[in-house]
């Protein structure tokens, strides 16, 4: 007979970023529909998560940045004791949302339930949006309320992807958004202004301020073989109180 555990495995296997709605940084789930379908999954969003951190011993928000930067749930579970990811699953899940895992899964395994809808296009942000700024990795322009221009001007910088995390040379980004960046060479320190909340960050470390308080960072800000400054796109821009929305089949980000 078939365990709670092993079939919210194949649960955690098989469903994407798309199919639970990770796409949304917010923490509210931005499937279709909402009432107890949404609430559903978005307690099981953060269950998953938090039995994903368990097993890998990261912190949840390692986990959902990582979510929200295109990775998927197979991506993560890859290489992990499957024993141990069942244990952490079941212990995560509690009460209705067990039994409804478990129905989905049974449902999933069965080849019963089609493919959920992923995200909507309003929610993560559209390719196309003429809102906002648009990025796309690979790509040295980037679209600014629909205007197309240079992500680095005069150097030809595309964004990045580093260990799951988009860098980029920020300045023109900023500007965009109507902040100032300020280099000092000598100590190899970047600030960043926008609404009178300042970010401090330095090459090579991954600590930084903003507004004076000292925030982590999972990876440290960069010099590129060109010379050119890559910093972390969501860590700068969430903090100042932007959204950030990553459309994994486009290869873009959404910043609002």
């Amino acid at each position: 007979m078939v365990t709670v555990a092993a079939l919210a495995l194949a649960l955690a296997i098989t469903l994407s970023v798309s199919a639970v709605g990770f796409a949304d940084t917010s923490g509210q789930s931005n499937a279709p529909g909402n009432g107890r379908t949404g609430q559903f999954q978005n307690q099981m969003n953060s269950e998953l998560i938090a039995a994903l951190a368990s097993v890998t011993g990261q912190t949840a928000d390692q986990i959902q940045q990582q979510l929200s930067d295109g990775k998927t749930l197979s991506q993560l579970a890859q290489g992990l004791d499957q024993s141990a990811l069942a244990t952490a699953i079941q212990q995560a899940m509690t009460g209705d949302i067990q039994q409804r895992a478990t129905q989905m899964a049974e449902r999933l395994v069965s080849g019963q339930m089609p493919d959920q809808p992923g995200a909507n296009s309003q929610d993560r942000g559209q390719s196309g949006s003429t809102n906002g700024i648009v990025l796309k990795i690979g790509s040295a322009s980037m679209s600014v309320k629909g205007i197309a221009q240079d992500i680095d001007p005069g150097y030809q910088t595309s964004p990045v992807i580093i260990n799951g995390r988009t860098f980029v040379p920020i300045r023109a980004i900023i500007e965009s958004l109507g902040g100032k960046v300020d280099w000092s060479a000598s100590d190899q320190k970047i600030t960043i202004t926008l609404n009178n909340t300042p970010i401090v960050l330095n090459i090579g470390n991954k600590s930084g301020t903003v507004n004076g308080a000292a925030k982590a960072l999972d990876d440290a800000p960069f010099i590129s073989a060109t010379g050119r400054t890559m910093l972390p796109l969501r860590f700068v821009t969430e903090n100042l109180g932007h959204n950030v929305a990553w459309d994994n089949a486009a290869k873009t980000i959404t910043i609002q």
